[in-house]
């Protein structure tokens, strides 16, 4: 399965679950041999290859045991802000402050001054 912005959460972990599953049998390690190496119990990889969640630092150990951790590199590759981006960027202004332009009303007069 392709995974898109229109799949709901669970099948993406049920996918991802899927996938670590057929790179632990591609590897050729049980799921005990996984789990050890991943520093997890074997329910808990049994549990994160079923697609029934599991924590960001389950994932994270249990990638970096496959080698396959460098991948997340391309899912989120870091930004780089580019030389004329820079130069063409304006300062944050420090505060709020009322626009310049406005339009100041020269007809207003103090309450005695009025004729």
């Amino acid at each position: 399965m392709r995974i898109t912005d229109y799949n709901s959460n669970q099948m993406i972990l049920e996918e991802l679950g899927q996938r670590i599953r057929d790179n632990r049998i591609a590897a050729n390690y049980s799921q005990m041999e996984l789990a050890e190496r991943a520093g997890l119990s074997v329910r808990t990889l049994a549990s994160l290859e079923k697609g029934h969640g599991g924590t960001l630092e389950n994932l994270l150990n249990v990638l970096r045991a496959l080698g396959s951790l460098s991948n997340l590199e391309l899912l989120l590759p870091e930004q780089s802000v580019s030389p004329i981006s820079i130069v063409d960027r304006k300062p944050k202004p420090k505060r709020a402050s009322r626009s310049r332009n406005r339009a100041v009303n020269k007809d207003w007069v103090w309450g005695e001054d009025r004729q």
